[in-house]
């Protein structure tokens, strides 16, 4: 789980095993951000 105000990515998602649950807080708009869209993208339900 993340909750930052970064807009530089926190988790590399190089090192999210498939299937792990990942949760945010934040926004959640295709711009800078604590996380990285692909992570999104990667997930069953996208």
């Amino acid at each position: 789980m993340t909750a930052t105000n970064s807009s530089n990515p926190v988790i590399d998602p190089d090192r999210v095993a498939a299937g792990a649950h990942v949760s945010v807080v934040g926004p959640k708009f295709k711009r800078p951000a604590e996380w990285i869209v692909e992570l999104a993208e990667r997930a069953p339900y996208s």
